[in-house]
């Protein structure tokens, strides 16, 4: 694709002079400029595609016997709510029970609160009927979809999970994933951004264009510019799958990451094009199935793997890459903060289910020592300024609190670099310390959903409080000129303590510290000087262009960086460290050793 340096829109420029062979080029979209697809060729398309996707590669789900507590028939003229009982007492078979789920965006306060909902009080009258006239337009495109595709049951959130009972929500959470994995298909409602807006006609304004060629004055014709994405970067190549599941209010919902994750086979409604994705690839509307595999990136990744097909070992890497990108989101993705972890707890549901370990607020007990080793994958601009990691601002969340030592804390993304690999600089890691327990508890009746503050990182291990040692045997590399950063080397009397990596960033014009005449840090290394490194492992090191099979008989050291506030004992998590390089990698682990006390710290 041609990526986009002057306007961010979509262009089909016919017999643009610039050198390519063919006549025709679209930037963006696939649809030719003067054909606008009907809501009949888009019908017909995606029944069309998912047909030979079901019959070609016989991944669809309607052999799962989970059928979700209550679903939409749309079977008749009017369409209504029934229950798994009444769908199990027809004795209706798997492939009668298919549904579609929706995914879909409930959008600002006051559109949600005229969606059509099923309520304790209400669900007799969602069971007799649902008249079009209740519906919003988002329903009834789901409704148009589901029966175009010969798909007999629905479901939607808002009318499948009573409102009013926090019971059945807690109890519906938990099958979350199972429920969009076992649908027959997912429609994704990428282009609207309320239940007030609809998803199955075209989107986004033309603006026609006539052309003159330079070249050859015989050519005349026009364009046409299709504005669709004005946010997209306008440094990076374009794609329109991409764009559509990212660049929209529907992509940046934390309950749709869930959803879309979750879901084996999904229709995806963007801005600039209908995809149908599915394990063995996407396929867009308009585009040749020759170029597909030229259309296919990471978007491709975005599910989750059949968990019955991994070992153990894979389900814990699997779950770190998946909780590395649900971390990006902030409380602006959540209409209730605390639904922070409840819009996760159905994937936790479904790789506790072979997993079998206690969860802790994303991370799992079994596998903590590698769980808590991550860092923020972002540059410094991007990452949370140093004031919000203090306790009086300490999540990304105004009203919901996480802890400091879980990945979700920082509202950004976040990495666990080489800790699950094998194959890197930093490999073999082993374990330092001789305990290492987390405690949360839960709200509620759901095992994986909110917790209450009563939450802790008990370690047991090698501490090094620096500020203990002499202030002017340290060092900090030239990571940090210029004054500002998050990351960079520590060196203590001449010896590579190690590198860190800061959950913020460091600005020497931040006097966030400077609370009730508290002397504010006067420079970087100030503040390093007040933080306390606890080891929690080493690890094999060797340089990027070493072979893998390079050993080294010593180890470099890795751990948490800690900090507590002045005014405060409670220690919270502001870092990661780990080996420096590779010639003086082992210094660390010797100072750590030999300057630092084994004792036992609390973590919040």
């Amino acid at each position: 694709m041609i990526p986009f340096h002057f306007i961010d829109a979509a262009l089909y420029c016919p017999n643009f002079d610039i050198g390519l062979e063919t006549p025709d080029i679209w930037l963006g979209l696939t649809a030719p400029p003067n054909q606008r697809f009907s809501r009949a060729d888009r019908l017909n398309w995606m029944v069309q595609r998912l047909t030979e996707c079901t019959e070609k590669h016989q991944h669809d789900q309607t052999s799962s016997s989970f059928i979700p507590e209550r679903l939409i028939d749309v079977q008749e003229s009017t369409p209504r709510l029934v229950l798994r009982s009444d769908i199990a007492s027809a004795g209706s078979d798997t492939q009668k029970a298919a549904y579609a789920a929706l995914s879909y965006c409930w959008g600002p306060v006051e559109d949600s609160r005229n969606q059509l909902k099923t309520t304790s009080s209400s669900i007799a009258q969602r069971q007799a009927a649902i008249h079009d006239e209740e519906m919003t337009e988002v329903l009834r495109d789901a409704v148009e979809v589901t029966r175009a595709l010969s798909i007999p049951y629905l479901w939607v959130d808002a009318l499948c999970i009573l409102q009013d009972d926090i019971s059945d929500w807690e109890r519906q959470c938990t099958d979350m994933a199972q429920l969009y994995r076992s649908a027959h298909i997912v429609l994704c409602a990428a282009s609207s951004g309320s239940c007030l807006q609809g998803f199955l006609d075209e989107r986004g304004r033309r603006i026609r264009m006539p052309f003159l060629s330079t070249i050859d004055p015989s050519v005349v014709s026009s364009y046409y510019l299709h504005f669709k994405y004005a946010v997209c970067s306008r440094s990076v190549m374009f794609s329109e799958v991409a764009a559509d599941m990212e660049h929209n209010r529907w992509g940046n919902r934390g309950w749709v990451f869930q959803e879309s994750w979750s879901a084996s086979r999904k229709l995806i409604f963007g801005n600039a094009n209908l995809h149908l994705y599915c394990p063995t690839g996407i396929e867009s509307m308009g585009i040749e199935k020759q170029r597909l595999e030229e259309r296919l990136s990471d978007e491709n990744s975005l599910s989750i793997a059949h968990p019955d097909t991994l070992s153990k070992e894979e389900l814990y890497a699997s779950w770190a890459t998946l909780v590395c990108r649900y971390s990006r989101f902030e409380d602006h993705s959540f209409t209730k903060a605390t639904d922070l972890l409840p819009a996760l707890s159905g994937l936790a549901s479904e790789y506790h289910r072979h997993i079998q370990d206690v969860y802790y607020a994303g991370l799992w007990g079994e596998d903590l020592f590698r769980g808590v080793m991550w860092y923020c994958d972002a540059d410094s601009e991007a990452l949370p300024e140093r004031r919000h990691c203090i306790p009086s601002a300490y999540m990304r969340h105004n009203d919901f609190s996480i802890p400091s030592w879980s990945p979700l804390a920082r509202g950004t993304l976040v990495t666990h670099g080489a800790i699950y690999k094998s194959d890197e600089c930093l490999t073999n890691f082993r374990a330092e310390y001789t305990a290492l327990a987390a405690e949360t508890e839960t709200v509620g009746t759901n095992p994986f959903g909110a917790i209450s503050n009563n939450w802790s990182l008990r370690i047991h291990s090698y501490v090094l409080d620096l500020a203990a040692l002499d202030f002017q045997e340290f060092e900090v590399s030239e990571d940090f000129a210029g004054g500002e950063g998050s990351k960079g080397t520590l060196i203590y009397q001449g010896k590579h303590l190690g590198c860190f990596e800061l959950d913020f960033a460091y600005d020497s014009d931040d006097n966030c510290f400077n609370l009730d005449s508290v002397t504010e840090p006067a420079c970087m290394l100030d503040e390093i000087s007040r933080f306390r490194w606890v080891l929690l492992g080493n690890c094999k090191v060797r340089a990027n262009d070493e072979s893998p099979s390079k050993v080294r008989r010593a180890r470099g050291a890795c751990g948490l960086i800690l900090f507590a506030p002045p005014g405060s004992s409670a220690l919270h998590r502001v870092g990661v460290f780990l080996p420096g390089l590779p010639e003086k990698h082992h210094e660390g682990l010797r100072l750590i050793k030999k300057l630092g006390q084994v004792k036992t710290i609390v973590v919040t």
